[in-house]
């Protein structure tokens, strides 16, 4: 039995993991989780976007794993100027 887990992040890097875990059957990937201001859509790539604020009412804490999806890259540019 795999291990559940929800991904941190609903972006290009997210799209890139969960494709990974996907290729070699890692885990059970249950959904993303971002900021609630941050959530646009109810689901991506398939899955359910959880508001990270709330996370512990939509899956056991004790039983999934978070995997860390987020990068400061797209701000990149902009510290640089």
């Amino acid at each position: 039995m795999k291990e559940k887990i929800v991904i941190v992040g609903a972006g290009h890097l997210a799209k890139e993991v969960i494709d990974f875990i996907n290729r070699y059957e890692l885990y059970d990937v249950l959904g993303f989780t971002v900021n609630k201001d941050r959530i646009e859509y109810s689901s991506y790539l398939g899955l359910p976007i959880f508001p990270i604020e709330e996370l512990e009412n939509y899956v056991d804490k004790e039983k999934v794993k978070l995997f860390l999806a987020i990068s400061w890259y797209h701000n990149m540019m902009g510290l640089r100027e």
